[in-house]
């Protein structure tokens, strides 16, 4: 089985829909399951997603064979298109050295997760030096994952360039199609 993870229910809302999960009766709301998988939602956050993460490896990790971290994420660069996918290569942390790889065959970008949402320039330009794109979960992932030596995939829908004001409503209104163009991209996907 596979573990998907989603930062919130609206990124994932396409998904449990279409297969089916169900909820996980677990130490805590948020894990489903259907038949083939299991589908985490972590919250935002390192914090939240590494001790949601660890918690449950530790109690269904034996029955995972591989995680694949779905969500949004901004642009770093005015160079990628919104509302565009795209498989996650190197995966890295604001000011951390350690780094980790995904399992994507495919070439992708490189993506930081950052301690804060990146809402200024300043910000946006400390972070675009080491990554194409910038989420707040994914480092933690791949952290956790590689204590349990579990591979990690990660595919992420740019939604808006970071250092601007976001539209955080404009987000929540288009999570549905935000949802859906990640279900089509993973189905449609030879990696998984």
């Amino acid at each position: 089985m596979n573990l998907l993870t989603f930062a919130h229910r609206g990124e994932a809302q396409h998904f449990l829909e279409k297969d089916n999960f169900q909820p996980v009766d677990f130490l805590f709301d948020g894990l489903f399951k259907n038949k083939k998988n299991y589908l985490l939602l972590t919250g935002e956050g390192m914090q939240s997603t590494h001790k949601k993460m660890e918690i449950v490896l530790k109690n269904i990790g034996s029955k995972i064979s591989e995680v694949i971290n779905l969500g949004i994420a901004g642009s770093l660069t005015e160079d990628i298109e919104l509302e565009s996918v795209h498989l996650v290569n190197q995966i890295k942390k604001e000011d951390e050295n350690k780094t980790y790889q995904t399992q994507n065959v495919k070439s992708g970008l490189d993506c930081i997760s950052a301690l804060n949402r990146v809402l200024n320039i300043n910000y946006k330009n400390k972070l675009s030096s080491d990554a194409h794109i910038v989420d707040r979960e994914l480092w933690a992932i791949a952290d956790v994952c590689s204590k349990f030596n579990l591979p990690v995939f990660s595919i992420k829908l740019i939604s808006d360039f970071a250092g601007r004001a976001t539209d955080t409503e404009r987000i929540i209104q288009k999570a549905k199609e935000y949802s859906k163009k990640l279900y089509i991209y993973y189905k449609e996907s030879e990696d998984f």
